[in-house]
């Protein structure tokens, strides 16, 4: 498994390669079983953060979660704790249906189209994130100074 990760997890993974090859090596080592990590991006944009690494279901599964009130606190935590496996797990997948798919001459290319990153989702990101402290801001600090300014 461990070549597996060497020789397809560079094309597939783009960016960070090095960070998750240690991860999916510690999952591997595991026998594909769970194992919980910590993912600090995951944590934090979980949504953006799978958009960014192209797993399109987790993204709207966890935006949809994250909406529901007491919920967004457990998710972030899931998130942070289960990303790098959910990535592992996307990378096997995708790998194998590539390897399936395709002619070996074209499988590199297929892999880096499967994987890889959009970029763009980092500038997603911003905006929602931006929105909710404006909002924050509005709702919290605006109300406490208005008895300042009526004075």
């Amino acid at each position: 498994m461990d070549s597996v990760i060497v020789s397809k997890g560079r094309m597939f993974i783009g960016p960070e390669y090095y960070y998750y090859r240690s991860m999916f090596r510690q999952f591997a080592a595991n026998h594909g079983r769970f194992r919980s990590t910590w993912n600090w991006c995951a944590f934090f944009f979980g949504p953006v953060w799978f958009l960014y690494r192209k797993m399109y279901v987790w993204a709207m599964v966890s935006l949809a979660a994250g909406v529901i009130p007491y919920l967004a606190i457990p998710l972030m935590i899931g998130c942070g704790l289960a990303g790098n496996y959910l990535y592992y797990r996307d990378f096997l997948e995708k790998s194998e249906k590539v390897e399936d798919s395709y002619s070996p001459d074209i499988q590199d290319k297929m892999l880096a189209l499967a994987g890889g990153v959009h970029p763009w989702a980092k500038l997603a990101g911003i905006v929602p994130v931006a929105l909710f402290y404006s909002l924050l801001f509005l709702s919290v600090v605006v109300p406490m100074c208005l008895p300042l300014l009526r004075n």
